[in-house]
């Protein structure tokens, strides 16, 4: 037994020596772990080398380890960062397309007060949004809602002054003028002032209207009277 065991225990230096030679420090541990277990001793200088050489191979793999995990921790914090860029971008997308509808709505229902008021919140608190795009592109329509509102208010003016001019002279012109004027002046009146202005002449040509149609019918009712009449005296005649 104990000549099988320096047999062993040569074998295992020669592998030593050979690993040490070749620099495979995947092998050095374990020999080492097995020359460990024999009372003989390992050549000083061949030890020493081996050690040598798997402190080294240890300390490149411990490197090798702290690097991979770097590079792991890297990418997790460049996925993570990526990750959120484009929750972002969702968030703000989003942000940005419910101010563009609510802003064109304001602009179908030609309400300049409130799509400026829009604008100047979103100007004054919320930056990133006033600067998009599809919000810049919007500030245009301001310009075309000064200029669409200016025309209807001239419009409805001018209906409202010629409406109120025959109103003053009896409402002597044809009902079919009297309605001309009275939608164009609807089609183009703006909250306000204007509504109440409106409403007023209205009420007063209902009025009237209810006053001619009494007249149309009273003389309506005279003619069927007078035709009557005239009935009656050709029948006498005749007979």
């Amino acid at each position: 037994k104990k000549r099988n065991d320096e047999l062993v225990f040569e074998e295992n230096v020669n592998r030593l020596r050979a690993a040490v030679g070749s620099g495979n420090c995947a092998e050095l541990s374990e020999i080492l772990n097995i020359l460990s277990r024999y009372s003989q001793a390992v050549p000083d200088r061949l030890e020493e080398r081996a050690k040598l050489l798997l402190e080294g191979y240890e300390l490149a793999c411990t490197r090798k380890r702290k690097r991979t995990i770097a590079v792991v921790v890297l990418v997790a914090l460049a996925l993570l960062g990526g990750m959120i860029k484009y929750v972002n971008m969702l968030q703000h997308n989003k942000a940005v397309a419910s101010v563009a509808a609510e802003l064109d709505a304001r602009r179908k229902t030609e309400d300049l007060k409130g799509y400026v008021a829009i604008l100047e919140r979103l100007k004054r608190d919320e930056t990133a949004i006033y600067r998009d795009s599809e919000i810049q592109s919007r500030l245009a329509y301001v310009k075309d809602l000064e200029y669409i509102l200016e025309k209807k208010q001239t419009t409805f003016l001018a209906a409202m002054v010629r409406l109120e001019s025959i109103r003053s002279a009896g409402f002597e012109e044809p009902a079919t003028t009297v309605e001309h004027f009275l939608a164009e002046a609807r089609a183009n009146v703006l909250p306000g002032e204007g509504e109440g202005r409106l409403a007023l002449f209205v009420r007063e040509w209902e009025s009237r209207k209810l006053v001619l149609q009494a007249q149309t019918d009273d003389l309506a009712l005279q003619d069927a009277k007078n035709i009557e009449e005239l009935l009656g005296q050709i029948s006498s005649a005749a007979g």
